[in-house]
């Protein structure tokens, strides 16, 4: 009898420490993660000021029609204010839309460590990315982003959903993502810019990842500028105090 009892005990309590195990996983939050927070504050509006000017920076490089080889660097600070201030109000509901919230990153060696919030309430966790990202070589403008692990919470988890959702926000900007895997079965993004330019005006050169920053390199490929650009540079609106 004691054995009978002990038996359908223990296969009661075996889901449920299951499930107990994978609310724990999922609830992890990755170290880094925590430490790229970055206190609200003056501190942190200027932090995410500065990397405006960079984004906007390029953006000019890229309809300046007497333009000269470029490059901008992004510390990992500068980033992580720029996600929480002023993300929210460029691409804030089509985050929403997907349950993604708080985004962080981080540089490691010549890695890139990419973590979000993903859902709300109780099953909310932070899904977070090891990647390596390089300009392709024999392309214009196609960055290609190798996808090294993937995680929700403590736990593995498969690739496939949240990224190809993300991939759907940059068609409409104009990014084509496309998927394969590499020889070592790792998932790999080639990730293509001004899809909807004939001929781009700007070309990515390299990119690279050291000492907590990222920095983007390109050159112009002197093509005339039409008015139309003209005026676009010109309304291109400054950084917010």
């Amino acid at each position: 009898m004691n054995r009978s009892r002990a038996f359908w005990v223990l296969l009661l309590l075996t889901p449920v420490a299951l499930l107990a195990a994978l609310a724990l996983g999922l609830r992890h939050e990755p170290r880094f993660y925590r430490q790229a927070d970055i206190e609200p504050g003056a501190y942190r509006k200027e932090l995410a000021k500065a990397c405006y000017q960079n984004f906007s920076g390029i953006l000019n490089q890229a309809i300046d029609p007497h333009g000269k080889d470029w490059q901008f660097s992004f510390t990992k600070d500068q980033l992580n204010s720029f996600f929480e201030e002023r993300l929210p109000d460029l691409e804030g509901k089509s985050l929403e839309k997907l349950n993604v919230y708080h985004p962080r990153v981080v540089f490691d060696d010549d890695r890139i460590r990419l973590a979000f919030r993903y859902g709300s309430g109780f099953w909310s966790t932070v899904l977070s990315y090891d990647l390596k990202v390089w300009v392709a070589q024999k392309d214009t403008n196609v960055l290609v982003v190798e996808v090294l692990g993937r995680k929700a919470g403590a736990l593995p988890i498969p690739t496939h959903h949240i990224l190809n959702e993300l991939s759907d926000v940059g068609r409409r900007h104009n990014v084509e993502v496309s998927w394969y895997r590499n020889d070592e079965n790792r998932p790999v993004a080639v990730i293509r810019f001004n899809t909807d330019l004939p001929r781009p005006r700007m070309q990515l050169t390299a990119i690279a990842v050291h000492d907590s920053q990222i920095t983007i390199k390109g050159r112009p490929t002197q093509l005339p500028l039409a008015k139309a650009d003209q005026e676009t540079a010109r309304s291109i609106p400054p950084a917010a105090d």
